[in-house]
């Protein structure tokens, strides 16, 4: 398939979008968080529920999706040297760096080189926001091991009509089965078994669409007020159903159907926005300096963010401003310190390399 510039832009948004969700969760009502304000909205945990319903597995499904194009194009060697450099290295500076902070503002202690030995050990560790990262590693070396060994590109071209239908049904048996097992909150190390199959099977998903006809990818001969109106619906249960019943409980704690079928419109829900947001991204035929620099910038902003959102939350999450008005300026300082931290890395690094 032809590089498209729809769905370069949006695998960027999906991860500057995580910067407005991090400062839009510190002031929503009805979700925990490391930091929150006191007074909380509504509207704002509304808000919350829709990003996070979408976001990363749409990121997750544009991963495989690229990583298949990759591998084909550029070979095994090369896919492993780009991944290393886009995704394990981060991973480490940011298990090592970025992901503490949330354990240090959670533990609030004076002594700070040993709060940050304790949180390496099995029962305080976090994988904070960078939890992303190191799945994605997972999914991606687990791919690539499956290259080696079967040495075969990834088949699968059921009835053209039906391929959506047979991707949102394994990613809904996937869901299912794995908090059966796993319930959501049993973490080894921070990995959650439930969190790892449901993700899991939108990186899949996407390896298994990177060779469709494009108008099966893209819908194009859907309605798109249709899908639009699906996707609402299928959300506003979703989100009752999530307020009902918090997956963190265990399987049994609540009758069968009720969990099973909040689980397939887990996966239903965040797959009818994949669908839309593919239809619209054909709308976006070329941004050039826009994409590029979202390309170069999205992962350094969403792994500095964090920490310069939770410092920013403890000062000031519960400042004499109106709740809206606290939002937007932090959501405009942390976006605008990683934006200038993002200009002085570039800075850096094109003086390291005149040197």
């Amino acid at each position: 398939m032809v590089r498209n510039s729809g769905l370069d832009f949006l695998r960027g948004f999906a991860l500057v979008l995580g910067i407005v969700f991090h400062s839009g969760i510190v002031y929503a009502s009805g979700i925990g968080y490391v930091l929150q304000s006191q007074d909380r909205s509504y509207f704002l945990e509304i808000f919350c529920y829709f990003v996070h319903s979408f976001r990363m597995p749409l990121f997750f499904f544009l991963a495989g999706f690229f990583s298949e194009i990759v591998l084909i194009k550029k070979g095994l060697p090369y896919f492993l040297k780009q991944r290393t450099h886009r995704i394990f290295i981060p991973s480490l500076f940011g298990i090592l760096f970025l992901a503490p902070w949330e354990y240090l503002f959670l533990q609030n202690k004076g002594d700070f080189l040993h709060s940050y030995l304790s949180f390496f050990n099995k029962e305080n560790f976090l994988l904070s926001h960078i939890w992303f990262l190191i799945y994605l590693s997972l999914f991606t070396l687990l791919y690539a091991l499956y290259k080696v060994i079967s040495n075969r590109q990834v088949s699968f071209y059921p009835l053209d009509r039906f391929q959506w239908t047979s991707v949102i049904c394994l990613s809904s048996l996937l869901t299912v089965i794995a908090n059966w097992y796993f319930p959501k909150g049993m973490k080894f190390w921070g990995l959650d078994g439930t969190i790892f199959f449901y993700q899991g099977s939108f990186f899949v998903g996407g390896l298994l669409f990177s060779k469709t006809k494009p108008e099966i990818l893209f819908s194009s001969k859907d309605s798109r007020l249709l899908t639009l109106i699906i996707t609402v619906l299928s959300f506003i249960a979703f989100y009752f159903l999530e307020k009902k019943d918090p997956l963190w409980q265990p399987f049994y704690w609540v009758p069968f159907e009720i969990r099973f079928f909040h689980l397939v419109l887990w996966s239903l829900t965040a797959w009818a926005w994949i669908r839309l947001f593919l239809q619209w991204s054909q709308k976006i035929q070329e941004l050039g300096d826009i994409n590029k620099y979202l390309l170069d910038a999205s992962l350094f902003l969403y792994l500095i963010h964090h920490p310069i959102s939770l410092a920013w939350a403890l000062h000031f999450r519960d400042s004499p401003l109106p709740i809206f008005v606290r939002f937007v300026l932090h959501l405009a300082v942390v976006l605008g310190v990683s934006l200038l931290s993002f200009s002085v890395y570039k800075w850096i690094l094109s003086r390291s390399k005149l040197a």
